[in-house]
Parts: C-alpha cells; sequence; structure tokens
C-alpha cells in the first residue's frame, strides 16, 4: 500500500486499531467461551438445587444480583485505575496536522478497547458508565458520551486487575504509549483503591424494544 498511489500511506495508529481489533475479537471468544462454561455450571448448580431443597430461587437470587452488576445497573467500586487524556501542547511541525496532538474519540474508543481485553470489569468516562449501547463520538474539541457532552480533561476509570490494566496502559508500543510519544498526547495513569463508577443512566426512553412473547 505504500507504494500505490491510489492510496494513503499505512500508519502506525492505523496498524495498531487493526491488532487491537484482532485481540479484542479474540478477547470475546474468549469471554463467551467462559460464559458458556458459566451457564453450564449454573444449570448443574438449578438442577442440584433443585433436588435437595424442591426450589431454585436462592440460586435465581444470586444470579439476578450478578446480572444487574453486569449489566451496569448498579454502582460499583472497586481496585482500579484512572487515566487522564489532554490534548498536546507541543509545537507542531511545519506542515503538519494539528489533529495529530489533539484527542479524538477513536483515541478514547481505542484505550477503552485495551482495557476490556485487559479484563476491566466495568469502565465510566468522565462519569458516564459504559454499557452495551453506549455511544463515543467527537463533537469539535469535545467529547460526548451516552449523549452528554464533556470538554478536557477526559477521565476513564476502569475496575479490574490493576497490574494488567496499568501495562495495558502505559507499557512500551501500547496505544497510549504511543499517543504520548509519537503524537504528543498528554495521558497520565494513577492507580487507585477505590474507584467508584456509577450506575448507568439512559438519555431518554427506549422506543423501540418491548417485552417479547
Amino acid at each position: 500500500k505504500s507504494f500505490n498511489g491510489n492510496k494513503g500511506l499505512v500508519t502506525l495508529k492505523y496498524i495498531m486499531e487493526i491488532e487491537n481489533q484482532i485481540e479484542l475479537e479474540k478477547n470475546d471468544i474468549q469471554n463467551l467461551n467462559k460464559l458458556i462454561y458459566q451457564r453450564k455450571q449454573e444449570l448443574m448448580n438449578y438442577e442440584t438445587e433443585l433436588e435437595d431443597s424442591g426450589s431454585i430461587l436462592n440460586s435465581l437470587s444470586e444470579n439476578r444480583k450478578s446480572l444487574k452488576m453486569a449489566a451496569g445497573v448498579i454502582a460499583l467500586n472497586g481496585k482500579g485505575i484512572k487515566i487522564e487524556l489532554r490534548d498536546g501542547d507541543r509545537e507542531l511541525k511545519e506542515g503538519e496536522n494539528p489533529n495529530n496532538i489533539i484527542v479524538h474519540d477513536q483515541d478514547v474508543l481505542h484505550i477503552v478497547n485495551d482495557l476490556k481485553i485487559a479484563g476491566a470489569e466495568a469502565i465510566s468516562i468522565n462519569g458516564q458508565r459504559l454499557s452495551s449501547i453506549s455511544e463515543i463520538k467527537c463533537s469539535g474539541p469535545t467529547i460526548t458520551i451516552n449523549g452528554r457532552t464533556y470538554g478536557q480533561p477526559f477521565i476513564i476509570e476502569a475496575i479490574g486487575p490493576v497490574e494488567d490494566l496499568i501495562q495495558i496502559t502505559t507499557g512500551i508500543g501500547s496505544y497510549s504509549y504511543l499517543l504520548t510519544t509519537i503524537y504528543g498526547i498528554d495521558v497520565r495513569v494513577y492507580e487507585e483503591d477505590d474507584i467508584k463508577i456509577p450506575a448507568f443512566k439512559l438519555n431518554g426512553d427506549l422506543q423501540y424494544l418491548g417485552e417479547g412473547d
């Protein structure tokens, strides 16, 4: 592609995005396999409890709480990391695109994906809990998350295995390392003992979903 005049250069950033997407897909497959195993274990537990006590209400109650935590509808707290993202303040090279030192939605998305790969169990951005229907998009110098717009700094908080989260956000070759060393974007990572991530709040009512039969 580099020698094809009809196509642009393949940048390091683009290559890392593709590699990240591949890792994310692998991670999704691993999570699905874990989910299959968990569901089989739950079924066995239900059968055992039904035989022992004639009821599975206790197991269903515990499972309900776990599902609510996974869905993001209850607030959580635990150990994790906090990441602060700010536009770079270095001088631009002659002819350089000013967008190179600006934090974009794809940068936030890439870091979020890295955190998921590292095992983050809950993530928020500027106090907005991320869920399966959350959106992240640029709005000029701001970023819109869950329908709410925020300016800098962009604060990403994640609960999960601290060492893995730090490694994937500060290690040489990581996307955050690329942003800092090549593009000059300000990325700061802090280890936190007690991160509080709020419950997901839907911005408006769901208009097209209904209960099935």
